[in-house]
């Protein structure tokens, strides 16, 4: 038997409204049961302490022909979430990182752009000239990848060109 319904059953008997075959079997459970017994004794006391809190203080409790009337409405200040502002927030913070990145994407695609017709047109006056990107002198070698992204004209995308390291 799960305990919400001992408990139940055990109350209801308590207050003398279980059938007498049910108060029988009920009894017969608490006797072969000791902690089903024990939980019995404690709502036995339980609804004792309500039957004397009741008794001394009646107006707790309505009787039948009592209007009930419904609690004052408490006055709640309102809360503003800040949720809006967050979320206003982060998409400031979105649009200004993809215009910013845009920005550089395009500044360095209109050098480089330069760089590629220059570089065409030399190549049709018979000069080659390898054109790489100028590193800073005082910057110390590091073992990672660099890399430069330019637009590529002929698949409309991007370019990622590893750029070689002093």
């Amino acid at each position: 038997m799960k305990t919400q319904e001992l408990q139940a059953l055990i109350v209801d008997w308590h207050m003398g409204e279980l059938r007498p075959e049910v108060e029988a079997l009920l009894e017969a459970y608490l006797a072969q049961n000791p902690a089903a017994k024990e939980e019995s004794r404690r709502i036995e006391e339980t609804l004792a302490v309500t039957k004397k809190a009741v008794q001394a203080h009646p107006e707790l409790v309505p009787s039948a022909g009592t209007d009930l009337k419904e609690a004052p409405k408490v006055g709640v200040p309102a809360r503003h979430s800040q949720l809006p502002w967050l979320k206003i927030a982060a998409a400031l913070a979105v649009a200004g990182g993809a215009g910013l990145m845009g920005f550089q994407l395009g500044a360095g695609s209109a050098g480089t752009q330069g760089g590629l017709a220059s570089g065409k047109a030399e190549k049709a006056q018979g000069k080659v000239q390898e054109v790489r990107p100028a590193l800073a002198a005082n910057v110390p070698p590091s073992p990672w990848a660099k890399y430069r992204i330019s637009g590529n004209n002929d698949r409309q995308g991007l370019l990622f060109t590893r750029v070689e390291g002093n």
